[in-house]
């Protein structure tokens, strides 16, 4: 059950969050009740508290289902951010690339032509003409 919840977690195997949070609570629900099969089994049969460990083992289930559902959460919601930060990196990269080829970076770019009718290229040769006033 552990391995199959994990797995669920490693892939997220659905495009839609609900499907996606609703198994991985049945998979924490269907580890909860592993893990309360052994600790019940592993009790003395003559111990005292056994039946009042196996109320709270019962009244936990429904909180494993919550705790599955919020862990599934906290991963999607990890990887959104991953995204969202590989996103903006590649967005950088584009305004890198595109002012390299403007100012003639024969490294990036190899200064062949694009357009300078878009905003970014007129502020970084906005931002170059400040950079060699003050240079000079």
């Amino acid at each position: 059950a552990a391995r199959v919840f994990w797995y669920h977690l490693r892939m997220l195997p659905f495009q839609c969050g609900y499907t996606n949070k609703f198994r991985g609570g049945i998979h924490a629900h269907i580890l909860w009740l592993s893990l309360s099969g052994v600790v019940t089994s592993s009790v003395p049969p003559g111990w005292e508290g056994k039946q009042t460990l196996e109320w709270l083992l019962i009244c936990g289930t429904p909180l494993a289902f919550l705790l599955g559902v919020a862990v599934v959460w906290w991963r999607i919601h990890t990887m959104d951010r991953f995204l969202n930060r590989l996103h903006a990196e590649y967005e950088v990269s584009l305004l890198d690339n595109e002012s390299a080829s403007e100012f003639g970076d024969r490294k990036r770019g190899g200064g062949q032509g694009r357009s300078r009718n878009n905003e970014a290229s007129a502020f970084m040769e906005g931002a170059q003409s400040v950079k060699s006033t003050f240079s000079a």
